[in-house]
């Protein structure tokens, strides 16, 4: 299988682990005067979009080919 320009990109995306994709979470408040004040918030981590951008390490090695061996001069 031949690479491709995708193989060797150096960012990727993912679902955001703190808010599972949804872009927002639970934040638990106080009771007061029998009002709950808890509600959603945006996440924190991923700015409310669900999705992270992740870099990825790109170890490319480069193994030089046996030489050819050289005539001798005559």
């Amino acid at each position: 299988m031949k690479p491709t320009v995708k193989n060797f990109s150096s960012t990727t995306t993912q679902l955001c682990g703190e808010c599972n994709g949804e872009g927002k979470v639970w934040k638990a408040g106080t009771k007061t005067h029998g009002e709950d004040h808890s509600r959603y918030v945006e996440c924190t981590l991923c700015s409310g979009t669900g999705m992270l951008v992740v870099t990825k390490d790109t170890t490319v090695t480069i193994t030089p080919h046996k030489p050819k061996p050289v005539p001798p001069e005559v």
